[in-house]
């Protein structure tokens, strides 16, 4: 093979071991492992120590050294790479991810809101804002269940703005959503948010009872 044959295969490398003095060692495999040493940054501690000393032992290399690999990737047409759909798929992939993290960073900071918003009416306008914000978010990853939760979420916000029949109503829906789609953490979710809003909304009643009372005594 000419070395203009091969560069044009894939080549990984990966410095596995940063010592000096560092073996060099190269090796051709299948795309599985060229796909594990290009991602091998991101693995856990305790797969990336095994991966080291299976090298040092199988390369017969003394464990004073560090390691730099090279892994190539077999000449196998079914290992054909399409670069331009790969790069479409990743593309989708690092959008997905984004808006995950944007979601959980908006669900904390929601959460929060919606713990004030039942002492402060503008905590809970805030808190409803940011379920809306999520809902489109929930929306553009298409799972059922994150939408389903942000609707809640939406509910919960709207009862402790004082809209007790919408909120329950809104409870109700996600709960039968729940029960169609066989989503034991949504049921469980709208069961506990309808126990809370009904507590809300008889202790609003029994304040505005009291309240209407005293001023018919006055």
């Amino acid at each position: 093979m000419t070395r203009h044959n091969r560069i044009r295969h894939s080549v990984v490398k990966i410095d596995l071991d940063i010592r000096s003095p560092s073996s060099i060692v190269c090796c051709s495999s299948s795309l599985a492992c060229v796909s594990f040493c290009a991602n091998f940054e991101t693995k856990e501690w305790n797969i990336k120590k095994k991966f080291i000393q299976f090298i040092h032992t199988r390369s017969k290399i003394d464990e004073t050294k560090g390691i730099v690999l090279f892994v190539r990737l077999k000449s196998n047409n079914e290992y054909w790479i399409d670069k331009i759909w790969n790069r479409i798929v990743g593309e989708c992939v690092k959008q997905c991810l984004l808006l995950e993290r944007l979601m959980w960073n908006l669900s904390t900071l929601g959460g929060a809101l919606s713990a004030m918003g039942d002492f402060i009416d503008t905590f809970a306008d805030r808190a409803l804002e940011v379920s809306l914000k999520q809902r489109k978010i929930a929306q553009l990853l298409d799972d059922p269940v994150l939408i389903s939760r942000c609707n809640m979420y939406i509910g919960l916000s709207l009862a402790q703005k004082g809209k007790f029949t919408l909120s329950l109503r809104i409870i109700r829906h996600e709960y039968k959503l729940g029960q169609s789609i066989k989503s034991e953490l949504i049921t469980n979710c709208a069961q506990g948010l309808h126990t809370k809003i009904t507590h809300a909304r008889n202790k609003a009643l029994n304040e505005k009872g009291r309240l209407k009372k005293y001023k018919q005594m006055s």
